[in-house]
């Protein structure tokens, strides 16, 4: 990818240096932030806008923001405004792989899963509720699998109550302590929740090209999950062009790739995820860094910790030591003018806000560690 389209991608991606604010605002514009119980979702935003963890929380406890299961059934925080959008491409993949397996592991069948249902909604009809506090309100109700369901994945009837409820807007999942980066979840009633839009997929890739300065129908087809059919006729009324290999809105016109500015993402941030390219995003002598060789190896091309971007281009890693509590960084290559100081507002916000920074729920301080000690044996500080 040419040097002059990775600087408009970050523009499109709000990683350039123009000032921009909305916690909901920054979602609709550059993609929803997967949540996997890690600090994407605060990194995500923090890293376009500035916007502190109190202000994304506090957009989250007021509904403006919420993780929903949408693209490939997978959990993202979205904005209120595309719920129902998020929660119509989002069907069919997890809840229904869930609901094969009950029913050919299991000898689940569907009026076993509508009474599961139902008595979900019972206990939620009396206010928010853990899964640990369904299941004393349910008593004897609540199903135990056994050890077939341990193999299969499933092991009550309140998980596999709670993945299709939570599919068909029924029902939606709220951080207990109120904080997005743990997967310790509350379950409350959405009565009110949003319908789908009309022609939802064509909608949903309408947005994706929105969020990318341009991609591949391949591209799209990942992260939607969609068959090649669907996808193709997702995109059938969008206006794309070719465009350096990729397919971009013509009604987009010339982005300005603005001023270029260094920021810290996460390790999944969209910069990458949207189209699954960090390779794209290294020069050659990046690339061949020894880091790579002493990092753990990052998932599903994703990071293996947490990245610094400039200009679209990936120009170091670093990770938060919970034990120092300071962060260390790496530049593959000579570092920016405004490195220091964006690392400095780095240290503040994650030592202030943060505490902890966390790929996902089961990446603990060991994990972490390991990646900072690969850093530190390649000169990182």
């Amino acid at each position: 990818m040419s040097q002059s389209r990775l600087a408009r991608s970050a523009a499109v991606q709000w990683l350039d240096a123009t000032p921009r604010t909305g916690v909901a605002e920054c979602l609709a514009q550059t993609g929803w932030a997967r949540t996997v119980g890690g600090s994407n979702p605060y990194l995500h935003i923090w890293a376009r806008t500035g916007h502190t963890s109190e202000e994304v929380d506090a957009a989250a406890a007021r509904g403006e923001v919420m993780e929903l299961p949408c693209a490939r059934g997978c959990t993202y925080l979205v904005p209120a405004a595309h719920a129902g959008l998020a929660l119509a491409v989002g069907r069919g993949f997890s809840d229904a792989a869930q609901l094969r397996t009950a029913k050919n592991k299991l000898g689940v069948t569907d009026e076993d899963i509508q009474r599961y249902c139902d008595d979900v909604l019972e206990a939620l009809a009396g206010g928010p509720m853990t899964p640990a506090a369904m299941k004393d309100a349910l008593g004897d109700r609540v199903v135990n699998f056994g050890e077939a369901g341990k193999k299969a994945g499933i092991t009550s009837s309140l998980a596999l109550a709670l993945n299709p409820l939570r599919s068909q807007g029924r029902v939606r999942n709220v951080p207990t302590n109120g904080r997005l980066d743990n997967e310790r979840y509350e379950y409350v009633l959405w009565p009110d929740a949003p319908a789908a839009p009309e022609n939802a997929d064509a909608e949903f890739a309408r947005l994706y090209w929105q969020w990318n300065d341009a991609a591949t129908l391949d591209e799209f087809r990942w992260f939607s999950g969609f068959g090649a059919g669907r996808a193709k006729q997702a995109i059938s009324g969008l206006d794309l062009v070719e465009y350096e290999g990729g397919l971009r809105l013509a009604s987009r016109g010339e982005v300005d790739p603005g001023v270029a500015a260094t920021r810290a993402v996460g390790h999944i941030d969209n910069l990458f995820h949207l189209r699954r390219t960090l390779a794209e995003h290294l020069t050659l002598a990046a690339a061949k860094h020894p880091v790579w060789e002493a990092l753990p190896p990052g998932m599903l091309g994703n990071l293996p910790g947490q990245g610094w971007v400039r200009e679209g281009m990936l120009i170091g890693v670093w990770d938060f030591d919970v034990e120092m509590g300071e962060v260390v960084s790496l530049c593959f290559e000579q570092a920016p003018d405004d490195f220091d100081a964006e690392l400095g507002r780095l240290q503040e916000y994650v030592a202030g806000q943060l505490g902890e920074v966390r790929c996902h729920s089961l990446d603990g301080v060991k994990n972490q560690q390991k990646r900072i000690a690969a850093m530190r044996s390649c000169g990182g500080h």
